[in-house]
This record gives structure tokens, C-alpha cells and sequence, in this order.
């Protein structure tokens, strides 16, 4: 990773800190994803209609 073997070096930033950092983003993320795990999925009028092969295509979403 070129922020840990270059940036964090040259900033003198400790293998310490590189893992607290690691850790508050991964509480992040985790809390991210339970909550959109636990919320109900957006109104189908939001989705945008993919079509394939182009806007001739077929819709990917129609039997969703």
C-alpha cells in the first residue's frame, strides 16, 4: 500500500497509529453496512433502468 510504505513513513506516522486508523475504519464500515442491512430498500422508482446491449436493450431490472 503506498500510503503505509511511502506517506506514513515520510509524515512519521507510527505503525500504532496506521492501526488505529485501520481499526476506526473498519468500525466504520462495519457500522455502514449494519445499518444498511437493517434498513428497507429504497422505493423501486429510485432505481435507474439498465438496459442491455444499449438503450435498445432489453431491461435487466424488469423481473426483479
Amino acid at each position: 500500500m503506498i500510503f503505509e510504505e511511502v506517506t506514513a513513513p515520510a509524515h512519521n506516522i507510527s505503525e500504532e497509529d496506521l492501526e488505529k486508523g485501520r481499526a476506526e475504519a473498519k468500525a466504520t464500515v462495519k457500522k455502514a453496512v449494519e445499518f444498511a442491512d437493517a434498513s428497507p430498500p429504497p422505493p423501486a422508482g429510485l432505481a435507474k433502468v439498465r438496459r442491455e446491449g444499449g438503450d435498445g436493450g432489453r431491461d435487466l431490472f424488469a423481473y426483479v
